[in-house]
């Protein structure tokens, strides 16, 4: 939506994390683990996050998430089949399905081209 909007990205500034938990969404409480007066810009530093900042909470979601303790080799080497299952996903149902989804799918065997509604049904 920011995009859409011509908003490439927000400026933080000195936004704490505090200020910032009240304006996006933190399911899991990631962002506990960081002082609430701490800014938000130190805070995506200590963890090497350099991505957009309304997007760090759901990145701190994909590191965290125990589904996603895959091997970087096995990563790499399944690259084209997970981004194919998101693309595949993406198409049928109009969602973006998490990275998690994605490798799960391709580690038990299912196809992209079997469509996402076998997809879905994992």
């Amino acid at each position: 939506m920011l995009i859409a909007s011509g908003v490439q990205h927000l400026e933080v500034g000195s936004t704490t994390v505090e200020e910032f938990c009240s304006a996006f969404p933190d399911a899991k409480r990631w962002m506990s683990m960081f002082p609430k007066k701490q800014s938000i810009t130190t805070a995506m530093a200590e963890v090497c996050y350099s991505g957009r900042p309304e997007l760090f909470t759901m990145f701190l979601c994909m590191i965290g998430n125990k589904d996603m303790n895959f091997d970087l080799a096995w990563l790499q080497a399944q690259l084209p089949d997970i981004i194919a299952v998101r693309q595949a996903v993406e198409q049928e149902s109009n969602m973006i399905p998490t990275p998690a989804f994605c490798c799960l799918s391709v580690l038990q065997g299912v196809k992209a081209s079997q469509g996402s509604a076998s997809l879905l049904k994992h």
